[in-house]
Parts: structure tokens; sequence; C-alpha cells
């Protein structure tokens, strides 16, 4: 299994460490696990294909936000958590 774990951008990139994605793999939700607060614009998950398959634009809860996955097909997915420090890019197996 290939771990994926890219963090893009020029700011200072450290505190993007802090987000984490859990369970992995899932099967109903999957929650964005954010301890030092990090203001998130964005969280994007993609299919292999590169197709938007769900988008949340700022979410409400700094601290964790959880996304329901139920209905993805079980697959690989690449989720896309951009921030005021950069983006961080993060592999979602869906069983």
């Amino acid at each position: 299994m290939v771990t994926v774990d890219t963090i893009l951008g020029v700011a200072d990139n450290q505190d993007l460490g802090s987000i984490q994605m859990y369970p992995n793999p899932a099967s109903s939700s999957v929650t964005i696990g954010n301890l030092d607060l990090i203001q998130i614009e964005q969280i994007s998950i993609y299919d292999l294909n590169g197709r938007l398959v769900l988008n949340v634009n700022k979410p409400q809860n700094l601290s964790e936000t959880t996304l329901d996955v139920s209905n993805f097909a079980a697959a690989v997915y690449m989720v896309r958590i951009v921030s005021e420090y950069g983006e961080v890019i993060k592999q979602l197996v869906k069983e």
C-alpha cells in the first residue's frame, strides 16, 4: 500500500502536519482533525480520474470536520486540504 502525504505551498508548512484524517480506510464517514486550529479554507475530495466528488468551503468547526462518504464507491480518493499555510494532499481509502 502506498501512502501519499504531500504538502504544497510556499508559506511555513510546519503546522500542516497536525492535520489528520481518520478513520482510514473509511466506510461511512471520515473526520479531518485539526488540533492546531489552522484556518481551513477548503476540503476537496477527488477520485483517481481527477473528478471532484465532494467540496466543502470554510468548514464551520475548526477542530474537526466530519465528511459523509457513505455514497462513494469503494476506491482510493485524494483529499486536498487548503489552509492559510498552504495545501496538504492525503489519500483516502473507501471500503
